[in-house]
């Protein structure tokens, strides 16, 4: 009987290393893969968008102590000038990145320029936002009330442009209807830019703020009408499990969110 037991015992101990061997033999030829594909697909003299994080919307709200389930969506960019560029960015970010988006240059010159340009174009953004935001809250709730709005925004360095305008201007209008989001059962991920009226306006990468939320955890995905098609195909191509929702306004997204209840 013990002679029995210790050959069962031996036959397991060497299925399981033959298991695991084979489990870390593919994870290494899935890794390898994937990092070929991925360096053998990116154009050179590019700008390359890959996925970013979410961050929370009290964040960027003073008078909000607690989390809150509405999130900014952010992509994180390089300029890939060749391959080693790409190798470089993500170990300096501990990740490796199974999709992408790329503007492509027809010259080293042209796409670092593009990159200076890109990086310029955000900074004016993110100032503009400013009076965007000031000026709509003053429309919406008066000069009493909407300077007293906009003072309990901060603005955080995590997010550079205007891409998180339709966000803060929705969160602030919770705040104003005196309605917190932090109740919510869903988590909200929101991008797009805004007008002096609240109507939403477009904003760039938008297939892969998609993939960012889904792997954020969020259960909905709030874009400018504009960008609803072109977010459900990134949806469809990358099957992610999110919902996405169109908008063509603040007062529109306040409205869905209020369904949500």
């Amino acid at each position: 009987m013990k002679k029995f037991f210790t050959k069962l015992f031996d036959i397991i101990t060497k299925d399981t290393k033959s298991i695991i061997i084979t489990g870390i033999l593919f994870l290494f030829l899935y890794t390898v893969f994937m990092i070929g594909t991925f360096y053998f697909t990116i154009p050179l003299n590019s700008i390359v968008s890959v996925p970013g994080k979410t961050h929370d919307l009290s964040e960027e709200i003073e008078s909000i102590s607690d989390n809150t389930n509405l999130h900014i969506v952010s992509v994180k960019s390089f300029y890939a000038e060749n391959r080693s560029d790409i190798f470089r960015f993500m170990w300096r970010q501990k990740e490796i990145f199974e999709s992408y988006h790329a503007s492509i240059f027809g010259s080293q010159e042209e796409a670092r320029e593009g990159y200076i340009e890109r990086g310029t174009i955000s900074i004016e953004a993110d100032v503009e936002k400013e009076g965007v935001l000031k000026t709509y809250l003053v429309n919406e709730y008066g000069e009493e009330k909407g300077p007293s709005l906009y003072e309990d925004i901060v603005f955080s360095e995590d997010t550079v442009g205007n891409s998180d305008t339709l966000a803060i201007a929705l969160m602030i209008k919770q705040l104003a209807e005196n309605r917190n989001q932090s109740t919510l059962n869903k988590n909200v991920a929101i991008t797009g830019n805004m007008d002096k009226q609240g109507n939403a306006l477009p904003v760039g990468s938008v297939p892969i703020k998609a993939i960012t939320a889904a792997k954020n955890d969020a259960d909905y995905f709030i874009v400018p009408q504009e960008h609803y098609k072109e977010a459900v195909n990134a949806k469809e191509e990358n099957n992610l499990s999110l919902e996405i929702i169109g908008v063509e306004s603040v007062g529109e997204a306040y409205e869905f969110l209020q369904d949500l209840q």
